[in-house]
């Protein structure tokens, strides 16, 4: 074998060992990948177990780890949306219009350009629709609770007025009965005195 030869061979079999390894280093950060991939998933699959057994607490806890420790944008967001849906679903005991709100507020933030994001969008209107509402019904409420009280006043003022209007009468009954006896007294005296 020539000095060329041996070279080319050895070019070729060093290229073979390169390309070998650089194989194996991509599939083991592959399987990294995936085994990173795999355990976030499954920690979404047993949140969402979580919620729909109606442990919403724990739910919360397991989403909101998702959502703070994974960099896979599409479990990350899909733990974000979950956080909001969480707290306006209708069986939850917990659910929070204001939490909702706020982690909708976020997603919308992190992730504008995810498939979501009308639906997320859409639940931002209806929730700030409904926290307008609360404010108006709790105005209303506290102006409702002022005319109660005033309603009160006025009829506690009627009361006592009616109560010194009665006691008045009282006063000027007692008062013309005192007078029948009066002139009576009056009436006899100057009878005895004409005698």
């Amino acid at each position: 074998m020539t000095y060329s030869t041996r070279t080319h061979t050895f070019c070729l079999a060093l290229l073979a060992a390169m390309l070998t390894a650089l194989i194996s280093i991509q599939c083991g950060s592959s399987k990294t990948t995936m085994v990173y991939h795999g355990h976030y998933r499954q920690q979404l699959m047993h949140a969402d177990s979580l919620f729909r057994t109606d442990n919403f607490e724990l739910a919360k806890v397991e989403y909101t780890k998702i959502r703070d420790n994974c960099d896979i944008q599409i479990i990350a967001s899909s733990a974000q949306y979950r956080l909001g849906y969480l707290n306006i679903y209708y069986d939850n005991p917990f659910a929070d219009y204001e939490a909702a709100l706020r982690e909708f507020t976020l997603f919308q933030s992190l992730y504008p350009n995810d498939d979501k994001i009308d639906l997320v969008r859409n639940w931002i209107r209806i929730l700030t629709v409904l926290q307008s509402f609360a404010r108006d019904y709790n105005s209303s409420s506290q102006q409702m609770e002022k005319i109660d009280e005033r309603r009160k006043n006025i009829f506690n003022d009627y009361k006592t007025l009616q109560d010194a209007y009665l006691s008045c009468d009282a006063t000027r009954d007692s008062l013309k009965n005192e007078i029948k006896v009066l002139q009576g007294l009056i009436d006899k005296l100057i009878s005895m005195d004409k005698k």
